[in-house]
């Protein structure tokens, strides 16, 4: 059974190592604080035998899951917030000058971190009217910008039930309901049409290879892949794993260490 756990971090490592840390351990992250020289992550895990001895945790204890202002968080971080949302100019990244809404949530992608950047960035070059599987939506921002960029329509996959009602919110917002589907990974099933499919997947290496084993109904089909979350020192392992599922490297983008890809499967 899994146990909510608080983390504290040492204070010479920071709260992105530490959260990558975490996660490449198991540990299934629900959020973190930097105040005061206090350092906390807050997560499940279902063994504490493998958060002995990571290096960048101080200490850990048990604890509940207290209330969490979404509104407070992605203020602090998000990606131009005001009135309450933060706002995606897609012209910033290669598409047509579109803005797209997104309310605070508990779904991953306030535009705060690099690796959604990335994505959105290779998306633009990408789409033309496909079908785009988004696995790991988080907050639906990557399946919501995708329908804008000329998606004929989207999924959005997460195993998290609260981000998949988080991304519908914030699909109806920007009037992508119609074409924006999301579901648990259990729910998903290939849609069966004959128009091209791009699949994206913003999430750490450890995560991916959940992802790609969990949807074999994907494994089969030609396609184009755009992958984001993979450090630089991660990065030639990363490459030499997708490459023997007969992946071909396309294009990689990179901003500030991170890494994202576009491959051709089949």
């Amino acid at each position: 059974m899994k146990k909510f756990y608080c983390f504290t971090v040492q204070s010479d490592i920071s709260l992105e190592d530490a959260w990558q840390e975490l996660e490449e351990a198991g540990v299934e992250l629900a959020y973190g604080s930097d105040e005061e020289d206090l350092k906390l992550l807050y997560g499940y895990t279902e063994d504490e035998k493998v958060i002995k001895h990571l290096p960048s945790i101080l200490s850990y204890q048990l604890t509940q899951l207290p209330p969490i202002d979404w509104e407070a968080q992605w203020a602090q971080h998000g990606w131009d917030f005001y009135d309450g949302a933060v706002h995606v100019n897609l012209s910033e990244f290669g598409s047509k000058d579109q803005i797209l809404t997104l309310k605070p949530g508990p779904g991953f992608g306030d535009l705060s971190h690099p690796t959604t950047r990335l994505t959105l960035n290779l998306m633009s070059q990408q789409i033309d009217h496909q079908c785009v599987v988004d696995i790991g939506c988080g907050s639906g921002i990557l399946t919501v910008a995708a329908v804008a960029m000329g998606a004929q329509n989207a999924y959005g996959i997460d195993i998290d039930p609260e981000a998949v009602e988080h991304s519908k919110i914030n699909a109806a917002l920007n009037k992508m309901e119609k074409k924006c589907r999301f579901c648990l990974p259990e729910e998903f099933h290939l849609p069966s049409q004959s128009i091209p499919i791009l699949i994206l997947m913003n999430m750490i290496s450890s995560e991916q290879l959940v992802a790609w084993e969990s949807l074999p109904a994907l494994h089969q089909i030609s396609s184009r892949w755009i992958t984001s979350g993979i450090p630089l020192e991660e990065k030639e392992m990363y490459l030499k794993k997708v490459y023997q599922r007969g992946w071909k490297l396309i294009e990689e983008k990179e901003e500030e260490g991170w890494y994202a890809f576009i491959f051709t499967q089949f």
